[in-house]
């Protein structure tokens, strides 16, 4: 009975939960025994796990190497997220403490324990199994011709952790063509990378009659920005009230688009004492940027207008992209932290509702896009059919909407 609950205390140790100001950063600085040159992406992935170039290998250090991964075996490894919204803790095969992982970070996997676990955690009973995971990548360059190397990849003993994979989620993306749930991407936390996980694990959402929420409405918000300083001649000058200034001028690049950038300055009403910047950028979403009245520090960076829950502890970004034929919508969910500023919670790009836009009578199209607060957790957005790949005024369905619930 007592070696049993040494096994539940020791897994129960994996959650970050129960540990405080001890666990060691994923990423150190410590000096591995190949020399490192630069980081590079292992694929064209937004936000893949970071992986370390070493150009050449000596031959005293392959006693260091723990395996050589062939492509076609690296392409069949296990990619999960952590789902711990606290961390989880990395350790040896000792059991010591060496890593951390975030939120939303994504890890590869070698292999599982045959043997899977019960372990309780704050009331909820989790299952796993103990997971080997790789917590840098190395590779090793040859060069086969002018400019073009061959990358022999390998992982390193001192780069070998475990985990329990209960505090995982399972990659099961909702793919089917008719969901709600369907997206081209989606991201978690702010370490976060490109996930494969079902977005029902996050969020709620429903096709709704908006006739039948209308009496539970707390607020309604749309872009209503009240006007700061004036812009003069494409400069706008921000004064702050410890005597310094920022000038943000419209730029131009090469004469394609005029202006490339610009800049618009208004107050927020959930933002009183700061200024929110809008930096606008052809191909690029909106981003809006809250700055400090009193000393000119950046608060927070929002792509896109930020929509604030009645008690103040989520924000909501839907946005679009601003080429000459934009079709793609942008979702992002933001979370107040301790120090008052928002962290990115969810992050995903639809794929089978768009960003509303109406046809005017110009042959154009408007925005008419609105968020309704239903509770701090819980509202409803305006949306169309999902736009595959060009918004045609003549196309577009009826505006109907969504009811989202934030799960995590």
């Amino acid at each position: 009975m007592k070696q049993f609950l040494y096994i539940i205390i020791l897994l129960l140790n994996f959650s970050c939960k129960k540990e405080k100001n001890n666990s060691v950063e994923l990423n150190s600085d410590k000096q591995e025994s190949i020399a490192i040159k630069d980081t590079v992406k292992l694929d064209n992935n937004r936000g893949s796990n970071p992986i370390y170039k070493s150009v050449e290998l000596a031959k005293n250090d392959k006693d260091s190497i723990f395996k050589w991964i062939a492509p076609k075996e690296f392409s069949k490894l296990d990619r999960r997220t952590v789902k711990a919204k606290s961390g989880l803790l990395i350790r040896d095969s000792l059991g010591n403490k060496i890593g951390k992982l975030d939120f939303g970070e994504v890890i590869y996997i070698l292999n599982y324990s045959k043997d899977s676990t019960t372990i309780v955690d704050n009331s909820n009973v989790i299952k796993g199994r103990t997971a080997k995971i790789v917590t840098k990548w190395s590779y090793e360059s040859i060069k086969v011709s002018d400019n073009k190397y061959k990358h022999n990849w390998y992982v390193l003993k001192d780069n070998i952790g475990f985990i329990f994979d209960g505090f995982l989620y399972e990659n099961s993306q909702n793919t089917n063509d008719n969901t709600i749930y369907k997206y081209g991407y989606l991201v978690l936390g702010e370490k976060g990378e490109d996930s494969k996980i079902d977005l029902q694990k996050v969020l709620e959402i429903k096709k709704i009659d908006f006739e039948k929420y209308k009496n539970q409405i707390l607020d309604k918000q749309k872009i209503t920005p009240i006007e700061a300083p004036k812009k003069i001649d494409g400069t706008i000058t921000l004064s702050f009230e410890n005597g310094e200034h920022l000038i943000l001028k419209d730029t131009t690049y090469h004469s394609e688009y005029n202006p490339t950038k610009s800049f618009n300055v208004f107050h927020h009403r959930d933002f009183p004492n700061s200024y929110m910047v809008s930096e606008n950028m052809f191909f690029m979403p909106n981003t809006h940027t809250e700055i400090s009245i009193k000393n000119g520090d950046t608060l927070n960076t929002f792509n896109g207008y930020p929509y604030v829950s009645p008690n103040k502890k989520y924000v909501i970004l839907v946005t679009h992209d601003l080429t000459e034929c934009y079709h793609d919508t942008y979702f992002e969910v933001h979370k107040k932290s301790i120090d008052n500023s928002y962290t990115r919670l969810i992050s995903f790009t639809p794929e089978s509702w768009s960003y509303p836009f109406k046809k005017n009578n110009s042959a154009g199209m408007d925005d008419i896009f609105s968020l309704y607060w239903l509770d701090d957790d819980e509202f409803i957005i305006n949306v169309v059919n999902y736009v595959g790949e060009c918004y045609n005024p003549e196309k577009l369905s009826k505006p109907y909407f969504l009811k989202f619930k934030i799960k995590i």
